[in-house]
């Protein structure tokens, strides 16, 4: 593309999530070096999280983050009685062990319910969000990126068992035919 001509080192990064699937092949030879998985919208059980890994695989290797957006923060997903730490690691535990990469949106470390506008958000509400946060996840965040960083090869994910079973397993792999992994 004439983006990476210009820019050698730029990593170009597609946002998929709510993308149609149908379309997702039309991204193919782009430049793309990523594309976004929906990881952070999944219930860690249906079957079309996998279907979607497999689609945006084909395009380039899929980012997963553990939280929708800088407006729609994960803490206003969860109930009204969930233990935070717990759920927020877990979201970030999901984004780590399927994504080729992480996209943290600011202040999910300190899981804020503040909505940050990515255009004017300032070093104040940072300050503001970490002033008001229920957990540091700081140090998990950079866990969960050294376990990322580990994946020599972008991977492929596929579910060991159905929706309805009482866990969720899947197989990661770096190559198409688990024979050649």
């Amino acid at each position: 593309s004439a983006v990476s001509a210009e820019q050698p080192n730029a990593t170009l990064i597609a946002w998929t999530p709510g993308v149609p699937r149908a379309t997702v092949p039309g991204l193919s030879g782009l430049g793309f070096d990523r594309t976004c998985s929906s990881a952070a919208w999944w219930d860690g059980r249906a079957a079309w999280f996998f279907d979607e890994y497999a689609s945006l695989h084909a395009v380039a290797p899929p980012l997963s983050s553990p939280e929708p957006s800088f407006q729609d923060r994960l803490v206003h997903r969860l109930s009204p009685d969930a233990d935070i730490p717990v759920a927020y690691r877990l979201a970030l535990s999901i984004g780590a062990a399927t994504g080729a990469g992480l996209f943290v949106p600011m202040g999910f470390e300190y899981a804020s319910a503040r909505p940050f506008d990515a255009i004017s958000g300032t070093p104040d509400d940072m300050e503001a969000a970490r002033a008001e946060a229920p957990v540091d996840l700081s140090a998990d965040i950079a866990a969960a990126i050294r376990t990322v960083e580990m994946e020599a090869e972008p991977c492929l994910i596929r579910p060991l068992v159905s929706p309805e079973s009482p866990v969720t397993t899947w197989l990661r792999s770096p190559a198409a035919d688990i024979r050649e992994a």
